[in-house]
């Protein structure tokens, strides 16, 4: 049985472990990464359709002027 990373002060990250000081940096990095083609992969993964069910729910969501609204990951 392997040790807990509580008392190793690894964590995982992908395949392999990594120092848990260090994790939130890389994540940082894996999102800057791909930052500047998310949204043609997002087109190609979805062939575009992501776009339509987004402007529907917007469309239905009936937000007016002033409302705040919270975006959980809408793209």
């Amino acid at each position: 049985m392997s040790e807990s990373p509580y008392k190793t002060g690894t964590t995982h990250f992908g395949f392999r472990d990594v120092a848990a000081k260090d994790k939130q940096k890389l994540v940082g990095e894996v999102f800057t990464s791909v930052a500047r083609s998310y949204d043609l992969m997002n087109d190609l993964m979805s062939l575009g359709i992501h776009r339509a069910w987004k402007r529907y729910y917007v469309a239905t969501a009936q937000v007016k002027p002033g409302d705040r609204v919270l975006d959980l990951a809408g793209g």
